[in-house]
């Protein structure tokens, strides 16, 4: 322990911060750093110090201690290898809303720095400029402070995607049109035609941000810092001074504890990004047919398939593209449909509804942007607009979609939870498109009052109403529905959990008849199959100890169901796993390396399988204790073999097919990019308002029998009474 606080101190007092520290900030730097420390004994001076720094910044954020990064760092070159310690320490410690909130929201703030600061590189060498070397380095750090600068005093440091791509647009062709003597770049369109190319967008939808940018430099000459014009001022004899005025008048716009973006440009080479590669990467894709998005079911799951008849999907491979690229796609996207709105048509196809669903319409509108303002006030009255038109145009286009089928529309104009999906369908894109990480999923079920379930009944229906739908938008509601597969699905009160509650009253016999059911089944179905053949996979493990877990799974989710309310399905999986290969002995396949092949495959938060319900009184424990005291006094009897198994109590969880049989198309295509507000679909246990709520008792041991061994028609967008 001796030497350990050794460590920190000799550290500490090399830091510009530390005569100024607090006795209980200090304190907390030594019980975190002991906490890091005692999971790793053998580290070089290098991993020393930047762990007692970040665990420095969490100290300070933790008191509400004032810093800068100036503070903190002694070499500001080590800001990257600072990010990284960081991003470590909070996966290595226990779960604090106190630490970890702060700790990745700046964590978040870099990883969207470096980001812009890694598209501005690459987007000024594509221009090849021709002059001095060292001249034409001062002009790319001109970019970069003229950028931050702006984003901060325009755009309060917007970490909107689409904003951040338009800005970036804005600073360069402003740059590029104002090149001092001597110096030319080797692009032969306007640098405004060719950046527009470069983010598939229009110059069009750039020109608001060109009028920020030539706004803040007529500030800048008022202010003294540009002399004469531009031009002028990027001179080789003044660029210099410039640029030192620049950096001045940044560091007096930002606050302490507010991420200092001059640090970025002493990342050199950095290619563990935290956010996202900035290399464009092939990456291969299942479940993809052209730009649209297979949805369907593998038809050959049935009561008799047998593992290894399934064949994995064939994969293609794509170019992955960056979220910036991405959200200037979706925006154009949006602002092209957008042009097509027409009220008067709308209207035409509701007929005598239109009063009557205009008017809900707006009361939508009026709730969602209340309450997503509330400690929010990024999203804006315009963004609100967009919101109502998407849902209008989704509506309209649909309607007519189920027109031309035959199908009458009457039911699905005055079905109101159709119209509540719709209109949080709409929602989510919109948020994607802005990277709004900060409003969970669970946030905008809960402004809408609509279950997972109704959300994910109406997926399918709205990635189709329109076939120009950006890829990555599609992609996305892919990673909503497993969301809701693995648990929003399975909250209590949800459809799910009311319908199983119910199963032995004979008032609702073959209420999970259902086709939405049977559907979600086998969606369900499909997921398991596909995490258990890719963690076995991880393993090595055999086809017949495949098939054991698998048989294994069913048994769960048909006869021990109710226990995935407010439970994650992976964790049933993971401990599913550890029985059967412990009942064969295999003792190198314990928890510790379940979870180290489980974060190696889907990168998944800690969280996931540190804070699981154990009972109904609230009380939470790990992995190891769910698995003690809840799994296997669930499962005992059937690992050991001393029970009989019978019919399945709902035999659409529990069919006789083997695992390959079950591996379908499902699969959410892999890309090396991940939005945060992607990234925040998977934050188990960080829930917004909605939370865990208690869990339902212990299972029934008998049931009524449901039969779902028949075919399964895709939900539709119907008044399904559901």
């Amino acid at each position: 322990m001796e030497s350990i606080d050794t460590e920190v101190s000799m550290y500490l007092q090399s830091l510009p911060i530390f005569q100024d520290l607090d006795p209980a900030t200090l304190d907390k730097v030594f019980e975190l750093y002991r906490q890091v420390r005692a999971k790793e004994l053998d580290w070089d001076q290098r991993k020393i110090k930047t762990t007692v720094q970040s665990c420095l910044l969490l100290s300070c954020l933790y008191h509400n201690f004032p810093y800068t990064f100036s503070g903190l760092l002694d070499d500001k070159s080590q800001v990257h290898a600072f990010m990284l310690s960081l991003k470590e320490i909070l996966k290595d410690l226990p779960y604090d809303i106190h630490l970890h909130d702060p700790g990745k929201k700046l964590i978040k703030s870099y990883a969207i720095s470096l980001m812009n600061y890694k598209k501005i590189e690459e987007l000024f060498d594509k221009f090849d400029l021709q002059g001095q070397f060292d001249h034409i380095k001062q002009v790319f750090q001109t970019a970069w402070l003229f950028f931050i600068i702006c984003r901060k005093e325009k755009y309060q440091s917007t970490e909107d995607f689409c904003q951040c791509g338009c800005l970036i647009i804005a600073v360069l062709t402003m740059l590029m049109g104002n090149l001092p003597e001597g110096m030319t770049h080797s692009v032969k369109f306007p640098p405004i035609i060719f950046l527009a190319e470069c983010f598939r967008t229009v110059p069009g939808h750039v020109k608001e941000y060109s009028d920020k940018v030539y706004e803040l430099c007529r500030e800048l000459q008022d202010l003294g810092i540009v002399l004469n014009d531009f031009k002028t001022s990027l001179g080789v004899t003044r660029i210099e001074g410039f640029n030192n005025r620049l950096c001045s008048l940044y560091g007096e716009k930002i606050s302490l504890q507010e991420l200092d973006e001059r640090h970025i440009t002493s990342v050199v080479g950095s290619s563990d990004l935290l956010l996202t590669p900035v290399v464009r990467r092939t990456v291969p894709v299942s479940g993809i047919k052209g730009r649209v998005l297979n949805w369907n079911e593998n038809q050959s799951l049935n009561m008799t398939t047998r593992l290894k008849d399934i064949e994995k999907p064939k994969t293609t491979n794509f170019v992955a593209q960056t979220p910036i690229t991405a959200a200037m796609e979706c925006s154009l996207w949006l602002k092209n449909i957008f042009e097509e709105y027409s009220e008067s048509s709308i209207s035409k196809i509701c007929g005598e509804h239109w009063t009557e669903i205009n008017l809900k319409a707006q009361e939508l509108q009026q709730d969602l942007y209340t309450k997503l303002n509330i400690n929010r006030a990024f999203f804006s009255p315009t963004k609100s607009e967009e919101v109502l038109r998407l849902y209008y145009i989704a509506f309209e286009s649909l309607m007519n979609i189920e027109k031309k089928k035959g199908v009458p529309i009457s039911g699905i104009i005055t079905n109101e939870k159709f119209h509540r999906a719709l209109y949080a369908c709409s929602c989510e894109t919109v948020l994607y498109t802005m990277n709004a990480e900060s409003i969970p999923f669970e946030d905008i079920l809960e402004i809408f009052k609509i279950p997972a379930f109704d959300f994910w009944k109406n997926i399918n229906s709205f990635i189709q109403f329109d076939i120009r739908m950006p890829l990555q938008i599609k992609k996305y509601f892919k990673d909503i529905e497993e969301k809701i597969l693995t648990s929003d699905g399975w909250a209590e009160n949800s459809p799910i959990s009311t319908a199983l509650s119910r199963l032995s009253s004979e008032a609702f016999a073959g209420e999970l008849s259902h086709a939405s059911f049977g559907q979600f089944f086998k969606r369900v179905l499909t997921y398991c199959a596909n995490k258990i053949t890719e963690i076995s996979a991880s393993f090595g493990l055999d086809s017949s100890i495949q098939e054991e877990i698998w048989a294994a799974v069913k048994y769960f989710l048909s006869e021990k169901t109710e226990n995935l309310i407010n439970r994650h399905i992976d964790q049933m999986i993971i401990c599913t796993i550890h029985g059967v290969c412990r009942n064969h002995r295999m003792n190198e396949i314990n928890f510790s390396s379940l979870m180290n092949n489980y974060r190696n495959l889907y990168h998944e938060t800690r969280e996931l399988f540190e804070r699981i319900k154990l009972n109904n009184e609230g009380s939470y424990g790990n992995i190891i204790e769910f698995y003690n005291k809840v799994y296997i006094e669930l499962m005992k009897d059937y690992l050991v073999k001393k029970i009989n198994l019978g019919p399945p109590r709902i035999s659409g969880l529990n069919p006789m097919s083997p695992l390959k049989a079950s591996v379908s198309t499902f699969q959410v295509p892999q890309s090396p990019f991940m939005t945060p507000r992607t990234k925040r679909l998977w934050a188990f246990g960080e829930n917004g308002t909605l939370g865990l709520q208690g869990i339902n008792s212990m299972i029934q041991t008998t049931a009524r029998k449901i039969n779902f061994d028949m075919p399964v028609k895709r939900p539709r967008t119907d008044g399904d009474n559901q």
